[in-house]
C-alpha cells in the first residue's frame, strides 16, 4: 500500500521566500502548493490540504485574515495553521491580531 503525502499550502507573496519554504516543506516528501496572496489561499483552502503555512502579511488578504477565514470551516485538528514571518521580534506583537 502506497504511503499517505501530505498536502501543505503555502502562502506567501515574496518569491525569494517561496522559493526557500517549497523546497524545503519537498524535501519531506510533502507535496507543496503556492498561494501568492491571501485571496488565493482562500480560493485553494478548499482543495484538501493537511497544513496550512502563511505569511501574516500579504496583500489582498493577509495571514490572519485567512486564518480566520479558514477557521470558520476548518478546526485546528482538521486543518493546521502555522504562521511563518520575519518579522522583529524584539517588539511585542499587536494584540488586535491575536486569534482565539
Amino acid at each position: 500500500m502506497p504511503e499517505e503525502t501530505y498536502k501543505i499550502l503555502v502562502a506567501e507573496d515574496d518569491e525569494m521566500i517561496c522559493s526557500l519554504h517549497a523546497p524545503f516543506v519537498r524535501g519531506f516528501g510533502f507535496e507543496v502548493e503556492l498561494a501568492h496572496d491571501g485571496i488565493d489561499a482562500l480560493a485553494k483552502i478548499g482543495l484538501g490540504f493537511d497544513l496550512l503555512l502563511t505569511d501574516p502579511h500579504m496583500p489582498n488578504k493577509d495571514g490572519f485574515e485567512v486564518a480566520r477565514r479558514t477557521r470558520k470551516d476548518y478546526s485546528s485538528e482538521e486543518l493546521p495553521i502555522v504562521m511563518v514571518t520575519s518579522l522583529d521580534l524584539t517588539r511585542p506583537p499587536p494584540t488586535d491580531r491575536v486569534l482565539p
